[in-house]
């Protein structure tokens, strides 16, 4: 239905609120094949390790009443450790769950001073990207009977 009204074919899908039940059952399982990937997990929405993350479970943090320099802390970690941060803002400036203006101000002009540093897009662009390089990278099966 959604293709109808935009013409897209991919989509990616953030459980919302984190939550990832229905009725007491996982309903992530039944609805995976429709989506490129999926934000599903917490905590501070760095990424371990870009070779082992699942594009089901991606970790995501939704910031609340921190400052700019928090966040770009957040950002100079997932530098630091070759990988990458999401981040779900659900609201700026005003929202029960906000962050304030300048700290989103703050850290959207680092990230512009830093661009060749950080990569910024969609979470699509980007799950596309990561499943095109963990497809590139995983090593190639072993016919059996072939050491």
């Amino acid at each position: 239905m959604l293709t109808a009204i935009d013409g897209r074919a991919e989509r990616t899908y953030t459980a919302p609120c984190g939550d990832t039940q229905a009725g007491g059952r996982d309903y992530l399982p039944g609805v995976r094949a429709a989506f490129v990937a999926i934000k599903a997990g917490s905590g501070s929405g760095v990424v371990e390790a870009m070779d082992r993350l699942d594009p089901y479970a991606v970790p995501v943090f939704a910031p609340s009443g921190v400052s700019g320099a928090q966040l770009i802390a957040i950002v100079k970690q997932a530098a630091q450790q070759g990988t990458m941060v999401n981040f779900t803002f659900h609201g700026i400036g005003g929202d029960y769950l906000d962050v304030s203006s300048q700290a989103h101000e703050e850290l959207l002009r680092f990230l512009a001073e830093n661009r060749r540093l950080f990569w910024t897009d969609t979470f699509l662009n980007i799950m596309r990207h990561v499943r095109r390089e963990q497809a590139r990278l995983k090593p190639a099966s072993t016919p059996p009977g072939i050491p």
